[in-house]
């Protein structure tokens, strides 16, 4: 899906607000699901709830730390590639995840979903409002 953005929006069909709502929609949808089940897993894989704030708290810190360069990277190498990546790292931590045993196993998957979320942060936003701009 975020490797066809351009050519969706250039389809009559598909206005980049519409485009940008169903991926904004998608995003929090598949962010619902997780939250709901985080904690019972997180504890079923032998994390206390202090253990589970220090997991949270390097997402926050790896996301916060990544924002800058990879802001950087995506005006570098452009929006779509900056969402594709994002999507990529995002898919490994939450695949990291599917393995996760413990502590330190979480803890890496968190570090690197935080770090796909940097990816994503401010290119969806900066990709609809040049869409928005191009077609007027």
């Amino acid at each position: 899906m975020l490797i066809h953005l351009r050519s969706l929006t250039e389809a009559s069909f598909m206005h980049p607000k519409t485009i940008y709502y169903i991926f904004t929609a998608i995003y929090a949808v598949a962010f619902s699901i997780d939250s709901t089940a985080y904690t019972p897993f997180m504890n079923s894989i032998g994390l206390s709830f202090t253990k589970i704030e220090i997991v949270n708290t390097a997402f926050i810190a790896s996301q916060l730390l990544a924002e800058i360069p990879t802001g950087m990277w995506a005006d570098g190498r452009g929006r779509r590639w900056s969402l594709s990546m994002g999507a990529l790292i995002t898919g490994i931590g939450f695949s990291i995840y599917a393995f996760a045993t413990g502590f330190w196993s979480a803890l890496f998957a968190e570090i690197t979903i935080g770090l796909g979320f940097a990816f994503i942060s401010g290119a969806a936003q900066a990709w609809v409002t040049d869409a928005l701009h191009e077609r007027g």
